[in-house]
């Protein structure tokens, strides 16, 4: 693995800004599974305009076509379902729309295409205060006043498209690993 790793392949200012950490949607080894001919692929971001891993306001997505990845001017992004129930996709990010929010709480996740269910899946965490509020990241922990055992919540969610509309079917306010980790 990694033989053929090329780091300066893709500018690291590919995507700045509101976008972040995009986290191409899979649909199997080399997308065998694909919908179309396109990646999809999706961003946490926030309302202030710098995205981070964590405690970020929503998702965003975009698409490119497979043979285009590393070709930033190729990406699309959702601006919303036309009246006819066609999907908008504009170049320009700056106008795409959420296609999830959950403000303070999206972090990093990975969307999984299940064949079985023919649906679209995440798992998204976010550190959480013992009254259930957004916390920001590695602040300390109002119990024990320690950064690395803090409260979390899982939530599962799943949508027909990549686009959505999402919908929870878990969530779990204490969430932790089988070792006490959390987040």
């Amino acid at each position: 693995g990694g033989v053929t790793w090329n780091l300066n392949a893709t500018n690291p200012k590919m995507f700045t800004g509101r976008l972040a950490a995009p986290r191409f949607v899979q649909f199997g080894r080399d997308n065998a599974g694909a919908r179309d001919e396109y990646v999809y692929v999706h961003f946490q971001a926030t309302n202030g305009g710098a995205a981070f891993f964590e405690q970020n306001d929503m998702l965003f997505l975009g698409r490119v076509p497979k043979d285009q990845i590393l070709n930033r001017t190729a990406y699309e992004f959702y601006n919303g379902e036309m009246p006819d129930g066609q999907i908008a996709w504009v170049s320009d990010d700056s106008i795409a729309v959420p296609v999830w929010s959950y403000p303070l709480m999206t972090a990093v996740q990975q969307v999984n295409y299940h064949f079985e269910t023919k649906s679209y899946i995440f798992a998204n965490w976010a550190w959480i205060s013992y009254d259930g509020h957004p916390r920001p990241d590695h602040s300390p922990d109002e119990r024990n006043d320690r950064t690395k055992h803090q409260r979390s919540q899982l939530v599962l969610v799943e949508a027909p498209e990549p686009w959505g509309p999402f919908s929870i079917f878990h969530i779990d306010d204490d969430w932790s690993g089988w070792d006490g980790s959390t987040g």
